[in-house]
């Protein structure tokens, strides 16, 4: 409360969620729609107002992108010290769509395994996002735009909610 009284409006929230449920409460998922309900949540303590926020939906799993780029994270070492095979190579196909379980996926290739809460963050760094985005993940490119979005939000100093 203390921050919220000296500035008149605070932070800046991005919510990335795996999006690989079939049925949320009894109906066919669908990000979009989801992603708009938690965006007006988030309007009624003030998102818009007094911070920002963007919510988006990973196609599957978050780490369905980090698979996309696994080919410039091949042979790479992780903070501490765990190796990535370095004959690493995203599978063909639709990225979005398989393969299910891209933790297990990610999981087989490093090291030792892979655990998001460990490795999600490192990998974020040291993955090419131009090889990420030569695959052409909608997905992706949604976080993209969100994170445009909300820096944006920041140079205007004018609190955004995305979807709206």
């Amino acid at each position: 409360m203390g921050a919220s009284l000296k500035r008149p409006r605070v932070g800046r929230v991005l919510l990335i969620l795996d999006g690989d449920v079939e049925k949320v409460g009894g109906n066919e998922f669908c990000a979009a729609t989801v992603a708009r309900s938690l965006a007006s949540v988030a309007m009624e303590v003030r998102a818009g107002e007094k911070f920002s926020v963007a919510v988006v939906f990973a196609r599957q799993e978050y780490e369905t992108s980090l698979i996309a780029g696994v080919s410039s994270l091949a042979g790479r070492g992780l903070p501490d010290g765990r190796l990535i095979e370095s004959n690493a190579k995203a599978p063909e196909g639709d990225r979005e769509a398989s393969p299910r379980d891209a933790k297990g996926w990610l999981d087989n290739i490093i090291e030792r395994g892979y655990k998001p809460t460990r490795d999600q963050a490192a990998l974020t760094r040291l993955v090419d996002l131009e090889v990420i985005r030569a695959r052409k993940l909608r997905s992706f490119r949604r976080l993209e735009s969100a994170v445009s979005s909300l820096l944006e939000a920041i140079r205007h100093d004018r609190p955004i909610v995305s979807p709206s």
